[in-house]
């Protein structure tokens, strides 16, 4: 009777401590490199509730806190199956990832969203996934929207295309040790924004949404590229564009390890409904992002 009780116990506890043991931390740097605890941007906590069930969290170090980002729960129904259910701020939604093995221990993957291909590339690892190598992004339209090398995550060159196809900026960065800033001051740049909505003919009174104005910090501190990312009523769309062409130089470039180097730039303008006040929230860089 002992030995059954023995056995019993074997079999309770050998499924839980399967499922733990490869629960661990990643920690990333500025460029995405990986890194120690002593200077992390980002953090990715890995845990396995099965051995075909993973949960991925994604949190960015802020304020002295880590803040969580994005969430996948992974789904594994083949070795090289992985359905996700990712949860984040610029895409909610499944991707349908899949690994084939490549030469130098790499695997070549692609994701997908409702069988459309939204990026393709290759890995040293899986779960989380360690760029090395190439990697393409696409827009809905199927177009190519970026062509990226990734040394051991750390993003090495680029090219990049509009959604017509035509070529935007190339070696372009969204992660750097030291961001640009206007040189005459934020202030000076909300104000001017704030005079060009205020004094147009477009009711914002009852506007509720945002604007996310994108551009390139070049390395000589002027900004080309400009953009919107997301938009609303075409004319405030101009409105907002228009306001930054006013401010194409005066910028200090971004610097990546001593080096200067371009910077893609995102900024949001929050309207708050039925007042004719706006949140315009600090610059942050742009993100890899899917299904764009």
């Amino acid at each position: 009777m002992k030995s059954i009780n023995q056995l019993i116990i074997l079999i309770l506890i050998t499924p839980l401590s399967a499922f733990c043991q490869n629960d661990t931390t990643y920690y990333f740097g500025v460029n995405g490199k990986i890194c120690d605890i002593k200077k992390p941007q980002v953090k990715k906590e890995i845990t396995y509730n099965s051995e075909e069930d993973i949960t991925v969290e994604t949190s960015n170090f802020k304020d002295d806190k880590w803040n969580l980002v994005i969430t996948e729960k992974i789904k594994i129904t083949d070795e090289n199956v992985y359905k996700i259910q990712i949860k984040g701020p610029r895409f909610t939604g499944r991707v349908i990832r899949t690994f084939e093995r490549s030469d130098n221990n790499k695997f070549k993957f692609i994701d997908q969203i409702k069988k459309r291909v939204i990026r393709t590339g290759e890995v040293s690892n899986r779960i989380p996934l360690i760029f090395n190598g190439q990697v393409i992004e696409y827009y809905k339209n199927g177009k190519k929207k970026s062509f990226s090398v990734y040394e051991n995550n750390e993003l090495v060159s680029n090219k990049n295309w509009l959604k017509n196809g035509d070529p935007y900026i190339n070696d372009v960065f969204y992660s750097v040790n030291q961001e640009p800033s206007f040189k005459m001051g934020m202030s000076l740049l909300h104000a001017n924004l704030r005079d060009a909505f205020v004094n147009s003919s477009v009711d914002i009174s009852q506007l509720n949404g945002r604007i996310i104005v994108g551009f390139v910090v070049m390395e000589d501190g002027s900004i080309e590229g400009i953009r919107i990312e997301e938009g609303l009523k075409e004319k405030l769309n101009k409105i907002a564009l228009e306001t930054f062409r006013n401010f194409r130089i005066g910028w200090q470039p971004a610097q990546l390890n001593g080096n200067v180097v371009r910077y893609y730039q995102l900024f949001p303008i929050n309207f708050i409904n039925a007042e004719k006040k706006f949140e315009f929230i600090e610059l942050y860089g742009r993100e890899i992002s899917l299904g764009n």
